[in-house]
């Protein structure tokens, strides 16, 4: 049986076909810090909880990218920051594989090769394949 990947190599190859795809892409560490002693992780002063495991740009374009396995889910706190970078006019998404990403970009093209900016009607979604379409956040 086949092995599926964890969210530390599903990350690399979103990151990877980011960089091939001319994109400016960050990962974004806000773990936190591993405590021995008091075996807590301690969160970054000033981090945002719930911050995008990947942010890109092209084109003037921003992507606040969360990235999960296929059975794991989002945190309140993830999905109230991808909500608020939509409101804001970005593209906010949840990768699960490579297969998204490309889907994502293909559903974004005009957009993300700089021909139109993101349309209002999707600065209030959140893209998710698992979810099979989008779904309109509350305003």
């Amino acid at each position: 049986m086949r092995k599926l990947p964890n969210e530390k190599q599903i990350q690399n190859a979103v990151l990877q076909w980011l960089n091939v795809n001319r994109f400016f892409s960050v990962q974004l560490d806000t773990v936190g810090i591993y405590d021995p002693v008091k075996k807590i992780r301690r969160q970054k002063k000033k981090s945002q909880l719930g911050t995008s495991d990947i942010w890109a740009v092209k084109h003037g374009v921003s992507l606040a990218l969360e990235i999960k396995t296929e059975y794991n889910k989002l945190k309140l706190c993830q999905r109230e920051f991808l909500i608020r970078h939509a409101r804001a006019g970005g593209i906010s998404g949840v990768i699960r594989n490579l297969v998204d990403m490309e889907d994502l970009a293909r559903d974004y093209h005009h957009c993300l090769i700089g021909v139109d900016p993101v349309p209002m009607v999707y600065q209030h979604r959140l893209w998710s394949r698992k979810m099979k379409l989008d779904f309109e956040m509350e305003v």
